[in-house]
């Protein structure tokens, strides 16, 4: 667990993290991995959106953290991650959704006209902490589990047509919403290397459904986060005793 708690450490140190973090793990991934122990860095292409909030559309983008994977028996594993960027909110959201800044009327009646004929995207990025428990069944790992996650910013941008002109603002909504979420996540991993088990680079697919109201004071439905990842986990370092695996497998 020291792997986790030098990139924990890393992480809330707020400068250059990502960057930090990847640096860290490439370092010291081959003193810190063992048989039982597998560091990597896991990347994610995600497709996030806000429940309760009507016909709101997905908003595209990508995580990066890293994560630990601990050996229980031939079958189950213990998966404890750290993903820095944890990006969340939607797109084409009406304008006085919960927590916006732009829900309340300025007096002016050509904002206040701007602002009902447009849409809010809402980008919100998370720190967060997965913590799943993992069956391998062949090539695949399916897994289950918790995750708590820490608000680190989070804006809203007004888009109007404005008689086909186009116009945007955007403003802070940090503020107005919770610095905490949790909900339940689950994956299902393909291992490209099975015979390296741990050691396999995996193409990784995770859901997370938020049980947690994402707006303060909110007297409406709940608004909740959930997240398509769909990506890899790159292990790094590990026991040389797998090394012998990695020579093509004649019959896969």
């Amino acid at each position: 667990m020291r792997a986790l708690l030098l990139t924990l450490l890393l992480g809330f140190a707020g400068v250059n993290v990502a960057q930090g973090q990847a640096l860290l793990i490439i370092l010291f991934g081959d003193k810190l991995s063992t048989e039982k122990f597998q560091l990597g860095i896991n990347a994610d292409l995600v497709w996030s959106s806000l429940t309760g909030t009507g016909e709101a559309s997905t908003r595209f983008s990508w995580a990066f953290g890293a994560y630990g994977e601990i050996k229980l028996s031939e079958r189950w594993r213990l998966q404890p991650e750290l993903t820095i960027k944890t990006p969340a909110g939607a797109s084409r959201l009406p304008y006085d959704t919960p927590g916006s800044p732009f829900s309340d009327p300025t007096g002016d009646p050509t904002l206040d006209s701007i602002a009902i004929n447009g849409t809010v995207t809402r980008s919100a990025n998370y720190l967060t902490l997965p913590l799943m428990v993992k069956y391998v069944a062949g090539r695949f790992t399916f897994g289950a589990g918790g995750s708590v996650g820490i608000l680190t910013g989070a804006s809203d941008e007004l888009i109007s047509d404005v008689d086909r002109g186009g116009l945007s603002l955007k403003a802070s909504s940090t503020d107005s919403l919770n610095t905490f979420d949790a909900g339940l996540i689950g994956s299902l991993s393909f291992m490209l290397k099975p015979k390296l088990q741990m050691r396999s680079l995996r193409i990784d697919a995770k859901f997370y459904y938020g049980l947690t109201n994402t707006v303060k004071s909110n007297t409406g439905d709940a608004i909740r986060n959930w997240q398509l990842f769909v990506g890899l986990d790159i292990p790094v370092g590990g026991s040389k005793s797998a090394e012998g695996a990695d020579e093509p497998e004649e019959n896969e």
